[in-house]
C-alpha cells in the first residue's frame, strides 16, 4: 500500500478516509504546509458554525417579530378565520387600546377599519353602536377619542383633578388617562404643586394638592433660629420657660386627673406564715372510754 494514502488512481485517497480525510491529507502533505492547512480547515469550520449561529438568531428574531405582529392585530384575524368573529367585548377592548395609544388624537372609523380589518365598523353594526355608547369613548370632530374616567387629557387637567380632591386622588384612578400621565404627575411633584404619599389601605400612591395659601417665605435668620433652638425636654421646665416669655403654656390645659406614670417598684416576696400543727384528742371527754364499748351504734 502506498504510504502517501493515495489509491490506485494515484490522486484520491483510498479506504475509509476518502470522504472526510481533508485534515489528515493536509497533515500528511508535508511538515512545511501541514500546519497551515490544518489551521485553514479549523478556521473554515469555525466560520461555518458562526454562520449557523447567525442563521438561528435571525430565525428567532423573525419568530419574535411574527409573534409581536400577531399580538398587535393578527389575533383578531386568526379568530375570525378559525372560529368566526371575535366576541364583542374583545373587539371593544382592542379598539380602546388603539384610541388610548393615539394619545388624544381622534381616529375615524375608516382608520380603525384599516388597523383592524377583521372587524365590522359599518353604520348600524353592533361594534359601532357599542363604541358610541361606551363611557371611555368620546365622539369628537374627526372620529373617536379615548376618554379617561375623569376626562383628564393633559398636565393642567391632572393638576385640576388633584386640586378638586383635597382628601387625596389615588394614582390608579388617573393612570389610564394618557400615556405620559405618570411623568406629568412627577413633574407636578417636582414643581412643588402636589404631594405624593403611599397609602397602605388602597395599596397605591395617592396625590394631594399643595395649598398655596399656607406657603410662607421665611428669612434665613428665622430658619436658623428655629433650627438652633432646643426646647426643654421636661414638661415642668417647658411650662416655666413659656411662662417666662409671658405666654400661657398649652400644658396648663392638660387634665390634672390624669395619673402620671410612675416607675414600677420592685415587689417584695411575701413571707408565708408557718402554722403550728395542732393535736386534737378526746382527752377532755374521759366518760366516752368508761364501760364496755358498744357493739353497734344503735345500742
Amino acid at each position: 500500500m502506498d504510504p502517501s494514502g493515495a489509491g490506485p488512481g494515484g490522486g484520491k485517497p483510498g479506504g475509509a478516509a476518502g470522504g472526510g480525510g481533508g485534515l489528515m491529507q493536509a497533515w500528511k502533505g508535508g511538515a512545511g504546509g501541514g500546519m497551515a492547512a490544518l489551521r485553514q480547515e479549523v478556521n473554515k469550520a469555525a466560520a461555518n458554525k458562526a454562520a449557523a449561529d447567525a442563521a438561528a438568531a435571525a430565525a428567532a428574531a423573525a419568530a419574535r417579530a411574527a409573534a409581536k405582529r400577531k399580538a398587535a392585530g393578527g389575533m383578531a384575524a386568526d379568530l375570525v378565520g378559525a372560529k368566526g368573529p371575535a366576541p364583542l367585548p374583545f373587539q371593544i377592548k382592542e379598539v380602546l387600546q388603539i384610541l388610548r395609544d393615539a394619545d388624544g388624537h381622534p381616529r375615524s372609523f375608516q382608520e380603525l377599519g384599516e388597523q383592524l380589518p377583521a372587524y365590522d365598523f359599518s353604520d348600524g353594526g353592533q361594534l359601532r353602536a357599542a363604541l358610541l355608547t361606551n363611557t371611555h369613548v368620546a365622539a369628537v370632530e374627526g372620529g373617536l377619542a379615548y376618554k379617561s374616567e375623569h376626562g383628564i387629557r393633559c398636565k393642567d387637567d391632572l393638576l385640576r383633578h388633584i386640586r378638586n380632591h383635597p382628601s387625596g386622588a389615588p394614582a390608579k384612578r388617573v393612570r389610564d388617562a394618557y400615556k405620559t400621565v405618570q411623568e406629568d404627575a412627577e413633574r407636578l411633584r417636582a414643581e412643588g404643586k402636589v404631594f405624593k404619599f403611599w397609602n397602605s389601605e388602597v395599596a397605591d400612591d395617592v396625590y394631594f394638592p399643595v395649598d398655596e395659601r399656607h406657603k410662607v417665605e421665611l428669612r434665613p435668620d428665622v430658619v436658623s433660629l428655629f433650627l438652633e433652638t432646643r426646647p426643654p425636654e421636661e414638661p415642668g421646665e417647658l411650662v416655666a420657660a413659656v411662662e417666662r416669655l409671658g405666654q400661657r403654656s398649652a400644658l396648663k390645659n392638660v387634665d390634672r386627673r390624669v395619673k402620671v406614670a410612675m416607675p414600677e417598684r420592685e415587689k417584695k416576696a411575701r413571707k408565708r406564715r408557718q402554722q403550728a400543727p395542732r393535736t386534737v384528742t378526746n382527752v377532755h371527754l374521759p366518760q366516752l372510754f368508761q364501760g364496755a364499748a358498744p357493739e353497734t351504734i344503735d345500742s
